[in-house]
This record gives C-alpha cells, structure tokens and sequence, in this order.
C-alpha cells in the first residue's frame, strides 16, 4: 500500500498576502498579481507534491497503526525529507455498512471462519506428507481472525474456548498433533484462570450458551481418549517410537484436563489415575 501526500494550497491562508509581497512592486507588479488571482480562483491551484510513503499490508497488524512514516521521493534524482503520522486500522466493512452483531453470532461466525481455516489447512499439510498436523495457522488466517475477533469485541478466554472446541472436534478427523492439542487446553486453562482471579464468574463472562458447547466437546474428548487407550497397544504400538510419544502428549492432555475446575464441577467423579486405570485395564 502506498500513498502520495500534498500541500493543497487552496488552503493557504496567505495567499493574497505573499502574492502582494512576491509581486506587486508599484503599478508595475499589479497586473501579475491580477492573473494570479485570476488563475486561483478560476482554474484552481495545483497541489504541492511532498512524498510518498508505502505500508506493506502484509506488516498492518489487526490492530492497526498510529505513528509517523518516513516521506520518500517518486523519482530517484528528487530529494524529499520530514515525516506524516497516520492512523491507519483494518476493517472488514465500510463504516456505514457496519452491522450490529450479537456476542453469540460473533462467537458462531468465528468458529465457523477457524473450522474452514482447520480443515483446509491441515489436509493441506497431511496431502504434502506431513504425519500429523502442527496445529499452526498461516499467517493470513491468524491475521483474519484476530481482526474479526477485534472488531467483535471478543476477549482472550472467547477465543481460547473456540480454540479448544475446534481442536477437540477436528484433531481426529485432521490428524492434529497432540503437542498443538496439549497447548490449546492449557491456554483454555490459564485464560479461564486469569479471568477468575480478576473476580469475575468465567462461566458469567461467556455465557451459558459457550459453556455447554464446551462442556460438549470436552465430554466428547474425554469420550474419546478413553476409546483410544482402551486400545494402546495397537494404537500405540510399544516398539514404535513416533507412537510412543503421541501417547505421552495424550496423556499429559488428559492429566491438564483433570485439572481444569469446570470439569471438576461439571464431570465429577473421576480423576486422572482412576481415568487411565480404567481405559488401560
């Protein structure tokens, strides 16, 4: 993205005065300064080139920017120096197309915009022959969604949710690592945390709604870990090293799991070890 910036001297507040000066001399002089006035008025003045700048879109955080850009030259041989501070912030619609949008929607929107992002980009990674998927979003999807969870006024603990019902419904079918499914329940743990030690009810915070699609795909994860090592030895075979390791993640995720305090008030009755026992006996 580039930008030309001029001085519109319409807006000169002294432009009889500094004609006057320039070139009214005596009766000589008035003529040139008639015409001048004449042209300005008539025809119009031109602007003043004074630079250019350029904003590579792809450095535009979602937040936007706000400070002063170096002001450079169109042409090598012109010598152009100073500054201009702008503001500049990405929207996804013109301001008088705005719509309002309802916490609930936002959230709907923003999950189903990360399901798409999930899905295309990790059967893009398993068709290139990648074992399991990283979990890591490109750079355009990861700047698309904060700006639409910015614009939304979605918080951290938002997004930390739908992170942890996307992973939980997609890292089968995608083959996400279960490194990325470990990181994504610990974020879910520490921003329910930090928003608990400010006072606030988390479960208030998201709403009811949030909650039980949570509490829906953390059943369901649950559900399925225990299908999975009910079968250990041929899911994770002892002699395979690969295999082994996904194992160990598995079970770091479901011990983070048990220590999260939405399942120990919402699915109690069970812990780590009685969990593990049972799936493995």
């Amino acid at each position: 993205m580039s930008g030309d910036f001029s001085r519109d001297n319409d807006e000169e507040a002294d432009t009889v005065g500094h004609a006057l000066k320039s070139h009214v001399k005596g009766f000589s002089g008035f003529g040139r300064y008639l015409r001048q006035v004449a042209e300005t008025t008539f025809f119009g003045a031109q602007d003043d080139f004074m630079g250019r700048i350029y904003i590579p879109l792809g450095d535009l955080p979602s937040e936007g920017i706000d400070h002063s850009f170096h002001i450079m030259s169109k042409r090598q041989q012109e010598r152009r120096k100073g500054e201009v501070h702008i503001k500049v912030q990405l929207i996804a619609e013109q301001k008088e197309q705005r719509r309002s949008v309802s916490a609930e929607d936002a959230f709907t929107e923003f999950m189903k915009l990360q399901k798409f992002f999930v899905a295309v980009e990790a059967q893009e990674f398993i068709k290139r022959g990648g074992a399991s998927w990283h979990g890591q979003l490109t750079s355009p999807a990861v700047q698309l969604l904060h700006q639409h969870a910015m614009q939304n006024g979605m918080t951290e603990l938002d997004e930390a949710v739908c992170d942890w019902i996307v992973v939980a419904e997609y890292h089968e079918k995608c083959g996400v690592d279960y490194k990325y499914v470990l990181f994504t329940v610990e974020r879910l743990q520490r921003q329910w945390s930090e928003v608990r030690t400010k006072g606030v009810d988390p479960e208030k915070q998201i709403g009811q709604g949030k909650v039980q699609l949570l509490l829906n795909a953390l059943r369901g994860f649950r559900d399925w870990s225990f299908g999975v090592l009910a079968k250990f030895r041929v899911v994770f075979p002892p002699d395979n090293k690969p295999a082994r390791a996904r194992m160990a993640f598995l079970l770091k995720c479901l011990e983070q799991f048990y220590e999260f305090d939405l399942i120990q008030q919402k699915l109690p009755g069970q812990n780590f070890e009685m969990f593990v026992s049972s799936a493995v006996k």
